[in-house]
């Protein structure tokens, strides 16, 4: 989405999962992201496994309503 998507046209919740798997609980946001991914969510909801890398992911997470 562009970076001026008015807020009506916007998704509506970004769920982000962070995590390092591998230093044990850690890696609890990624497991959790995978799972929901497998899982039927109501429209506007979007998963990102982001791993390690959550700087590079929140850049996008300004065209969300919501963010988890």
């Amino acid at each position: 989405m562009p970076a001026h998507t008015p807020v009506q046209q916007r998704a509506k919740v970004l769920i982000i999962g962070t995590g390092n798997e591998l230093m044990s609980d850690e890696g609890v946001g990624v497991a959790v992201a995978r799972a929901l991914m497998k899982e039927e969510l109501p429209a506007g909801v979007q998963i990102v496994d982001a791993g390690c890398a959550l700087l590079d992911v929140l850049a996008g997470a300004r065209d969300y309503r919501r963010l988890i």
